[in-house]
């Protein structure tokens, strides 16, 4: 009898014990199931992309950003960057870009990079005339103009375009196609300077300082690994 009194007990508690591991696996799969839905469905930010899907509902809008002094020169540099709202999955994504730029005078004399603002730019580099004095002596724009890799997006991942104007921003010249890096870009008395990586290596180009026309452009060839 008294046997059989603890199997029963035994058995209880047991039982108490499988219930209770069966209610905390239960609110454990509960709670990761809800982690899991927040993360699906949360908005998701990303920076310098602009989607080019036609086929897909996109919210679209543009504003000014935070200017800036184009260095020994009345002249602002205002950035105009847009945000991109739309689903993408189970969850909805927000996507901002630089997609042009003002240059204002204090005169309130003003121009824009491009007549429109379809691309992505990338970089805006104010280079230096003279390393002592740190005056401006044009701005360069590493610029997407094509979805290149064919995601219907125009991203860093797809080839970009140099592009050189003016501290005014006149004489918008593009200077250097289908890149894939700047590694450097430098004004060297009258000229300019730029070493690049494009699909077939490394490159330099030298381009004249008043009018950004081509001076002379030559492969940079890598040394060998090893002996």
């Amino acid at each position: 009898m008294k046997t059989t009194v603890l199997f029963r007990n035994i058995w209880r508690v047991n039982a108490v014990i499988i219930f209770g591991a069966g209610v905390l696996a239960l609110i454990l799969v509960m709670i990761a199931g809800y982690y899991a839905i927040k993360d699906i469905t949360r908005d998701r930010s990303v920076r310098r992309v602009v989607n080019t899907d036609i086929q897909q509902s996109i919210e679209q809008s543009f504003e000014l950003s935070d200017p800036h002094q184009v260095a020994g020169h009345p002249w602002l540099l205002v950035p105009l960057e847009s945000d991109q709202h739309y689903d993408q999955g189970h969850f909805s994504k927000d996507a901002s870009a630089a997609r042009n730029y003002a240059f204002v005078s204090g005169s309130l004399e003003r121009r824009w990079l491009y007549p429109h603002s379809r691309f992505l730019i990338l970089d805006a580099t104010e280079l230096p005339g003279d390393s002592e004095s740190n005056v401006t002596a044009l701005v360069s724009f590493e610029v997407v103009q094509q979805d290149t890799d064919g995601d219907k997006r125009l991203t860093p991942e797809d080839s970009s375009s140099l592009v050189f104007t003016r501290p005014d921003g006149t004489g918008v010249t593009t200077v250097v196609e289908s890149l894939s890096n700047v590694v450097s870009q430098n004004v060297l008395g009258e000229e300019i300077l730029v070493i690049y990586q494009d699909r077939d290596g490394y490159a330099a180009a030298t381009f004249l300082l008043k009018d950004f026309s081509p001076v002379k452009r030559e492969r940079l060839a890598l040394p060998p690994v090893g002996s």
